[in-house]
């Protein structure tokens, strides 16, 4: 077996693979956006449950349920805000890591074109490389 037939055995084999993390890295991303918009609602209606609360304190009497309850409210609106951090974050996260992927479909559409064109002796094939993946 020549270099270059071993060359296109191995794209053979890896193009599957490759694949396959795309598809599985769309269902990720699905399941992302779905939890995104579940944790932007839960926080949106939290944060207005949250005001409601501090309308309705603020026309009772003081004392020392009304201090226990402003207490709980900001403690409360400290983790809504930390909870949208967190969000913003991973989103970003998941922005980096969809751009990361994209770069490699357009890589595996170029590859797929280089291993048709190979087939007719015509053209010359081009060579390709893999792009360096982050560490773990």
């Amino acid at each position: 077996m020549t270099k270059e037939e071993q060359e296109k055995e191995l794209l053979k084999l890896g193009l599957p693979i490759v694949g396959g993390l795309s598809c599985e890295f769309s269902n990720v991303k699905k399941a992302a956006s779905v939890d995104h918009a579940t944790v932007d609602a839960t926080c949106s209606g939290l944060e207005v449950r949250a005001k409601d609360a501090r309308k309705l304190i603020a026309q009772c009497e003081g004392g020392r349920f009304v201090e226990k309850m402003m207490t709980f409210l900001e403690s409360a609106e400290e983790e809504v805000k930390m909870a949208r951090e967190e969000e913003r974050r991973v989103m970003e996260l998941v922005k980096r890591t969809t751009e990361y992927y994209q770069a490699g479909d357009v890589m595996r559409s170029l590859q797929r074109r280089n291993i048709a064109s190979s087939a007719s002796p015509s053209r010359q094939r081009t060579g390709f490389k893999f792009p360096v993946l982050p560490p773990r």
